[in-house]
């Protein structure tokens, strides 16, 4: 048996080398977690014995092929039967999924203004936080767990209990709030209000034992300056300064304790929809609708690398695992009516971080996806789409037991 050479889609000169010679008669096409073609002998001895579900007849599937496994062309495509988790737990469209630090809780809010937790390794809902009269935009977990922090088209941002699900703390603003960040010590908060009415856009950061006041007893430290909203907002372990990411497609650094401009790069030229840290902070990873997601240097913010999709990406994550990147995106929510979900790209998409060559995909979702996260341990991912389900997947062994070089 050939050596497992990549995981991926056939080209077309690979499909038509197969048809030439003969392979493609014999041998068998498999994609990241789909059943492109089946030899009809394979599938014979496959349905051989009892199987209660689909689940089952796929891992009957899956363990026929391993054993009569045939070369297409030289490569061998692994097939990857991953069953995710559909968490039911929200009845409008996902705005932000968010595993906590050990990766055991997952956090998910909506437009339906609750945020909810799952148990990541049974997918059971926990609780709900019940409070906000607006989308729930963005949110933020502290570091033990403790303590759940949101910010909503209501124009308030919520501190709540994370276990009990009681609000500790409202801060009400003149605008909607689209981002919300716990600062390193938890002790200070940082949120952005969008354009509205006669109100600009700005970040505000303040402590959170006082709305109104930050250290030193000095007024609430406020960013403007900003041509659009600020989508994201990301803080530095070290808690030096803050990155804040705007729908005019920049990202901004600025100084933590004074609030002024280090730098400013101008990334995408559409929206910014998400940004995420990499792993050990040294590097982020930006998405967007100019159908690209892109690997920035923090400290220099330069473009390292730049991950092209055939659609829109509203979401991107960093693996802390491996070396690899998932986009997800689609068709705009608005045109999702008028094509298939194949053809709309409601896909995660699977990439190499430095060759930035696809690696995979996982479908499932039938509307765009609004966002997705890997686990802090590498070994799950969850994204959450714009028809209100949150997909969780776990990687199966092969996923970490093959050569990606």
């Amino acid at each position: 048996m050939t050596t497992l050479a990549r995981l991926g889609r056939p080209s077309g000169d690979e499909l038509g080398r197969a048809q030439a010679t003969g392979a493609a008669g014999k041998g068998w096409v498999l994609w990241f977690g789909e059943l492109r073609r089946l030899p009809r002998e394979l599938k014979t001895k496959a349905k051989r014995g009892k199987h209660t579900n689909t689940h089952t007849y796929t891992q009957r599937v899956v363990r026929t092929i391993r054993a009569n496994a045939v070369a297409l062309s030289g490569i061998v495509y692994l097939f990857i039967a991953m069953r995710p988790m559909i968490l039911k737990g929200h009845e409008r469209p996902l705005t932000m999924v968010k595993f906590n630090r050990e990766g055991d809780l997952l956090f998910t809010a909506a437009k339906d203004k609750v945020c909810n937790v799952f148990f990541s390794s049974t997918g059971e809902r926990i609780g709900t936080y019940v409070g906000h009269n607006g989308s729930i935009w963005g949110m933020d977990i502290n570091w033990d767990s403790t303590r759940l922090l949101t910010g909503s088209a209501d124009a308030t941002a919520k501190l709540w209990d994370a276990a009990s699900g009681t609000c500790l703390q409202t801060w009400e603003y003149q605008a909607p709030i689209r981002a919300v960040a716990f600062g390193p010590d938890e002790q200070v908060m940082s949120v952005s209000q969008v354009k509205y009415k006669q109100e600009e856009v700005k970040v505000q950061v303040s402590r959170i034992s006082e709305p109104n006041a930050v250290a030193g007893g000095a007024s609430p430290m406020e960013i403007t300056g900003f041509k659009e909203n600020v989508v994201r907002i990301l803080w530095y372990p070290t808690g030096e300064f803050f990155l804040a990411a705007s729908e005019d497609g920049s990202v901004s650094k600025y100084d933590a304790e004074t609030g002024s401009l280090i730098h400013r790069a101008q990334l995408h030229t559409e929206k910014i929809h998400d940004m995420q840290w990499g792993n050990m902070y040294a590097h982020f990873i930006t998405a967007s609708t100019d159908m690209t997601a892109k690997l920035v240097d923090v400290r220099s913010m330069e473009v390292l690398k730049v991950y092209k999709k055939e659609t829109p990406v509203y979401s991107a994550s960093i693996s802390p695992l491996l070396p690899h990147v998932l986009l997800g995106g689609g068709q705009a929510a608005d045109q999702v009516t008028t094509t298939s979900a194949a053809r709309g790209g409601f896909e995660a998409i699977l990439y190499h971080v430095a060759y930035q060559t696809e690696l995979g995909r996982v479908r499932g979702h039938f509307g765009p996806i609004n966002t997705l996260s890997f686990s802090p341990n590498g070994k799950q991912f969850a994204s959450g789409a714009e028809e209100g389900y949150v997909r969780l997947h776990t990687f199966d062994p092969e996923y970490f037991n093959r050569a990606y070089e």
